[in-house]
């Protein structure tokens, strides 16, 4: 039981920091980009996240379904 827990805490702990971390992981940057995309390019948007590494979560649920004008209140 305790080695159960102990390995869903891990696979937790990393995709937290694959989803915080620059480079590590390119599946928060690719669902942000996609919706980005009618407004910006989306090679420009993979490498700002990429390089910011933060565009996960709350900010994903800001920009969804937004306009081109309204993306940028959720910076």
């Amino acid at each position: 039981m305790k080695r159960a827990f102990l390995s869903v805490l891990v696979v937790f702990v990393l995709a937290a920091l694959s989803c915080s971390s620059p480079g590590k992981s390119t599946t928060c940057c690719e669902e942000a980009c996609r919706i980005w995309e009618s407004c910006w390019s989306y090679e420009a948007c993979m490498t700002a996240c990429t390089a910011e590494g933060d565009w996960c979560g709350s900010y994903i649920e800001c920009i969804r379904g937004k306009s081109c004008q309204q993306l940028q209140v959720c910076e």
